[in-house]
Formats: C-alpha cells, structure tokens, sequence
C-alpha cells in the first residue's frame, strides 16, 4: 500500500557529450545505478571517532584503562584552517598516573581522567591528560611561560 502525496526533490543530472553520466537525487540516491549511496559522515562526529579509537589504543588507556568508561563530554569546532576539533572525552584506569606503568609498584585506586584531544585532517596533532600529561608524547606537560622583564 502506497500513501499518494506530494514529496519535493532535487536532482543533480551532468550531461556530457550529449548523454547523461550522472543524475544525483537529493545527494543519496544514484538514479543511473539505481544505489543509495554511502551518507557522508558529520565531520565532528568522525573526529570524535578518531579521538576515542587513538585514545583507546594509547599508553595510558591500553596500560590499565577500564572497557566501557570512556565518555565523549565535549566537542568543540575551532574557527581555523584546516578545521580543528577539541574533543574531551573522560575514561576510567585501575590504577593512578600515566603512560606504561608495568615497572611501577601501584595502588589499586580506580582513576578517573579527562583527556582533551585535538584532531585535525583525520589525525590526533594533542593529546593531554588531566591538564599535565602530554600523552602524545609521553612526558610531564611542559608549560613554558614569558615573564615580564
């Protein structure tokens, strides 16, 4: 059964030498192939992705991390070029501090961090946790500041 209304659409059709090589409705649909094509994905929403998959796979995280407590809390676009996306996302590790700790005596002290990653052209370019630990890097953050004379 097919409810009868009217729907409006927009169809992209490129002609070339006199026959048609495309024909595009409302940018999902090939009319020539007759395929629904493949959505592009929401930039912000793949730089979440890349962050938690880098995130999941580093040191701090694949040392001790705790499957499941990983959560995406903010999400911002910087106005540069190219784009930038600051992507904070909390996780939970069995044991304190940073980076591969097997060589380490450790408390069984279940911690809880925050990571702010920056992603940019599909790749993490900053990854600090708690505000100290550059995690890219693995080492203190350094912070370097100007004194006035």
């Amino acid at each position: 059964m097919t409810a009868t209304m009217l729907t409006e659409h927009t169809m992209v059709v490129l002609v070339s030498k006199g026959k048609v090589v495309s024909a595009i409705t409302d940018d999902i649909f090939n009319e020539i192939t007759g395929e629904i094509m493949e959505m592009p994905k929401d930039p912000l929403l793949e730089a979440e992705e890349i962050a938690l998959e880098w995130l999941r796979n580093a040191q701090t995280f694949k040392f001790d991390g705790i499957a499941g407590t990983m959560k995406v809390v903010n999400s911002v676009i910087l106005e540069s070029y190219p784009e930038q996306y600051v992507i904070t996302i909390t996780f939970e590790c069995a044991h304190p501090g940073y980076g591969d700790r097997s060589n380490m005596m450790l408390a069984q002290v279940i911690t809880e961090h925050t990571a702010v990653i920056v992603v940019s052209s599909g790749e993490v370019q900053n990854a600090v946790i708690d505000g100290g630990w550059d995690e890219l890097r693995q080492r203190e953050r350094i912070i370097s500041e100007l004194l006035p004379p």
